[in-house]
């Protein structure tokens, strides 16, 4: 059944020397699960999605073959962030996780922290100008502790400080996962 909250229209899809299929969101209009289907790759660059079109999105990416998934001033915010968390928090393909110059706040962080935390096998996770908070980059730090399957972490101008910064670097040091 189709939902009314949310399509993407793609500007169009890129077949990358990998395999993989970009798709580029351009705008947003009715759409199912099916939608994600042929996408392994999805961007969300400069457009700017309401809240329930986020979680729409986010629901239904448990289901979908993307492996790579990002979002550049989307207007995420913290509560698309958290329904994006949870929706990933059952993903099994997805390895790449960039959001980017997007104000998610602490509340983000703790999601994105649930990510990692929850089993998914992240590679790569961007978070630079996240606006992440001193507080989130604790969370962030602890769910790292555990996590070996990370190589590529990118915190600059998340807002995380000096705290944060430092946890995290300790975290990294000593990680068990």
């Amino acid at each position: 059944m189709a939902s009314s909250l949310a399509r993407v229209v793609f500007a169009g899809m890129v077949v990358l020397a990998s395999g993989e299929r970009m798709c580029e969101a351009k705008d947003v209009q009715p759409l199912n699960k099916d939608g994600l289907s042929t996408c392994t790759a999805f961007r969300f660059t400069f457009e700017v999605l309401s809240s329930s079109q986020h979680a729409t999105i986010a629901a239904m990416l448990p289901a979908s073959s993307v492996g790579t998934l990002m979002y550049r001033q989307s207007e995420l915010g913290s509560e698309g962030a958290v329904a994006l968390g949870a929706a990933l928090s059952e993903s099994t393909q997805l390895t790449t996780l960039t959001i980017r110059e997007d104000n998610i706040g602490l509340e983000g962080a703790r999601a994105v922290a649930q990510v990692l935390t929850a089993g998914v096998r992240l590679s790569l996770l961007d978070l630079r100008q996240a606006r992440l908070t001193p507080e989130g980059g604790m969370l962030l730090a602890d769910a790292l502790r555990n996590n070996s399957d990370l190589a590529v972490l990118n915190l600059r101008a998340a807002g995380i400080g000096q705290a944060g910064a430092i946890a995290v670097a300790a975290a990294l040091q000593v990680r068990t996962g």
